[in-house]
């Protein structure tokens, strides 16, 4: 009977301690989110050159809008993707040669684009303040923060002579990646 009475006593004493002493509890939260690289052309484009005379060099007048619509900052590479019928890219303008140039600036560039902004065909070329830049670094295509555009320039050196005089399209890629 005392056994019996003494685990009673014992259990009563554990239950009043849990009572007097409730369970503290505390949360977590967790959130995640997807990390998004996206890159589009908002305004700008195409670009239409027009009729432009052999040996010449045209600038664009209206900036294409290129905005990062992703969810990270961003770095741009460019590239032509395009092989043109009847004409090469190339480094300096030649018979059936041409050059595009590509500079990100928020005012038109003028005559300062330089070797650094000739665009070639493969691979692809990450932006720098100079590389496709005007050495403004928040005007260029390198770490280019989420929801914010950049102006990108084109400039045309026109074959000096050539075997096509049909329209010739030029496609410029713009790729990004997270920076």
């Amino acid at each position: 009977m005392r056994t019996v009475f003494l685990s009673m006593c014992a259990m009563a004493a554990l239950v009043a301690a849990l009572w007097v002493s409730p369970v503290q509890a505390a949360d977590v939260t967790v959130t995640a989110t997807i990390l998004s690289v996206s890159v589009s052309v908002t305004s700008g484009s195409p670009v239409a050159f027009g009729i432009v005379a052999a040996s010449s060099t045209t600038r664009s007048t209206v900036a294409a809008v290129i905005a990062n619509d992703g969810n990270v900052n961003e770095t741009y590479s460019l590239s032509l993707t395009d092989p043109v019928a009847d004409w090469t890219a190339a480094a300096t303008a030649g018979a059936n040669e041409y050059v595009l140039s590509a500079m990100f600036s928020t005012a038109a560039p003028g005559a300062t684009f330089g070797a650094e902004d000739v665009l070639a065909l493969a691979p692809p070329v990450a932006c720098t303040a100079t590389v496709f830049g005007n050495t403004v670094a928040g005007e260029s295509g390198l770490v280019v923060p989420m929801s914010e555009a950049r102006n990108l320039w084109l400039e045309f050196k026109a074959p000096t002579t050539t075997s096509s005089y049909a329209q010739k399209t030029i496609t410029v890629t713009i790729t990004a990646d997270a920076s």
